[in-house]
């Protein structure tokens, strides 16, 4: 009698993972082409392999993914807040976009190119300096994008500054991981 008290719970785990396993084989893990984020006033659509900037409902840009970023990203379960973000990284009240161009060391690094918008053009245009920014943040008081990613026993910071006509790359630093805290 005992042992039928763990048959449903066994039943109701294998279940989950076979429905679990269906779904990625059926989508093989590629983004959606539904996938859509509000920028205000754009609306940003994620396809099998391009992002879609679309205003008053007609398709204005199409920016490309990298085979990295898509091959990257599939394994992830929240690959779409991934895929873009959204941000003002130029201070001057237009969006701008940063897409995902690659995923390293195992998930822990996320690199983007940024897109920042040019309202005399209409367009996101890509920033020379803003390239391959590992796990970016915005420092919106320092006026400062700060990037970190993991390569072997290091981290290595980046640093962008904005001087109010565009980025400087102010360089980038290695910290090397304490040998005591490495798993062997």
């Amino acid at each position: 009698m005992k042992n039928e008290n763990y048959i449903v719970p066994v039943v109701l785990v294998c279940l989950f993972i076979i429905l679990l396993g269906g779904y990625y084989f059926f989508t093989k893990g590629e983004p959606s082409s539904q996938t859509v984020q509000q920028t205000a006033p754009y609306i940003l659509s994620v396809g099998d392999k391009v992002v879609s900037v679309t205003k008053d409902g007609a398709v204005i840009q199409t920016i490309p993914f990298s085979q990295d970023a898509l091959d990257g990203v599939k394994f992830l379960p929240n690959k779409n807040a991934l895929a873009i973000i959204d941000q003002d990284v130029n201070f001057d009240g237009n969006p701008d976009i940063a897409i995902l161009t690659g995923v390293g060391y195992g998930g822990v690094n996320y690199f983007y190119d940024y897109y920042v918008y040019n309202p005399a053009t209409g367009v996101f245009e890509a920033d020379p300096v803003l390239t391959s920014v590992g796990n970016p943040e915005l420092d919106v008081e320092g006026k400062q994008i700060n990037g970190s990613y993991r390569s072997g026993p290091s981290w290595y910071i980046q640093a962008f500054e904005f001087d109010g006509k565009g980025y400087k790359n102010l360089g980038e630093v290695a910290e090397e991981i304490p040998k005591d805290t490495l798993v062997q």
